[in-house]
């Protein structure tokens, strides 16, 4: 089955490609336990504008690095970003910033900008 993605992310090209990352890595590792270091590792380097270096995060964490790498550009990638962003766009009620925090099926907090 092919994919059509055409996905608008607010901060651009590496957005897109490093939530493909951890979408793969949820995929690859669905325990919370296994996952969250990887995920946490990666958005600490792309809060210091390291977006390039995501990869260390599997040396510095002793992780299979296939487990993502090879879905990543793949259709079951495409396919896992196409299901996050559908969540997304299914949230009630509906997101209006980043981060919008549901849990079970309520907002967590409201900020106002």
């Amino acid at each position: 089955m092919k994919l059509s993605l055409l996905l608008w992310m607010q901060h651009g090209p590496a957005e897109c490609f490093l939530d493909t990352v951890e979408a793969c890595a949820l995929d690859a590792w669905p325990d919370l336990n296994e996952h969250f270091p990887f995920i946490y590792c990666v958005e600490s380097l792309i809060y210091h504008k390291n977006y390039t270096q995501w990869e260390t995060c599997f040396e510095k964490l002793n992780l299979k690095a296939n487990l993502v790498t090879d879905c990543v550009g793949s259709e079951r990638g495409k396919e896992l970003e196409l299901r996050y962003a559908a969540q997304t766009n299914a949230l009630q009620p509906p997101h209006k910033f980043v981060p919008w925090v549901v849990v079970d099926g309520q907002q967590l907090y409201h900020v106002s900008f």
